[in-house]
């Protein structure tokens, strides 16, 4: 789309942002989905920019093992205010270039919308407490569990040699000990990636109607998780394996 006040954002067609994001639709979903989750380029824009984030992103170690550095690696050690703010920042910096209107915006998925975006089946429950594990047969990849090679970045042989875990899927190799580059794997057929793996992601939601805790939805490379499509963890700390997420702009 042009860079003008004209500019008018569509559900039905996919959007690139003035950092490189890219966002397609998706069915059930009442919004354009990051294709994969926020790299710590796009993050470092948004922390060059605003005057006092806090900087626990930009070194990061797990068990002594350096983060994903890379440009094009998920940010992660991101609390979900942190996530909020970039996604407030980033919907007023280009509502002010003219990139989206004065009613779009920039936010968190949902717990329902996740669920959607992943292809799970309709879960019931009110909130995500209530719908936490009842399905356990669906995954990223397909019907069938552990996870092939190329499907994803999760606590394959490779991490298992590099921390010592006895836990690890010794049938999987994704080559990455720790965070893979945004992209490293298949997408889903709508063209979305790491929703299995890699890191956690930050959802709007809180766990249940009365609590805390917010919602991390997909797993991460320290992950054996039999469904990481369903089960939802619950934290409110800055963690080295959560990212700012998969965010949306919403029309």
């Amino acid at each position: 789309f042009p860079a003008s006040a004209s500019t008018v954002l569509s559900l039905d067609r996919a959007y690139t942002n003035s950092l490189g994001m890219r966002f397609v639709p998706v069915g059930g979903v009442d919004a354009l989905f990051g294709v994969w989750e926020t790299r710590r380029r796009d993050y470092e824009a948004y922390a060059n920019a605003v005057s006092g984030v806090d900087a626990s992103w930009r070194d990061v170690e797990y068990d002594g093992e350096p983060v994903g550095h890379g440009s094009d690696h998920p940010v992660v050690s991101v609390s979900w205010e942190d996530a909020r703010d970039f996604c407030a920042w980033l919907t007023e910096k280009e509502r002010v270039e003219g990139r989206i209107g004065a009613r779009d915006r920039y936010r968190l998925p949902t717990d329902r919308e996740w669920s959607a975006a992943v292809g799970l089946p309709y879960e019931s429950g009110s909130t995500p407490k209530d719908r936490d594990g009842k399905n356990n047969s669906h995954y990223p990849w397909g019907g069938r569990y552990p996870p092939p090679n190329g499907s994803g970045n999760y606590a394959d042989a490779v991490a298992g040699r590099e921390f010592g875990w006895s836990f690890a899927i010794d049938s999987l190799n994704d080559g990455y000990a720790t965070t893979a580059p945004v992209g490293s794997f298949r997408s889903t057929s709508e063209g979305l990636y790491d929703l299995g793996g890699n890191v956690w992601e930050w959802c709007e939601d809180r766990y249940n109607s009365d609590g805390e805790y917010r919602v991390l939805r997909g797993g991460s490379g320290t992950s054996t998780i039999v469904s990481v499509c369903c089960r939802r963890a619950v934290t409110t700390s800055r963690l080295p394996i959560v990212t700012a997420s998969s965010v949306f702009v919403v029309c």
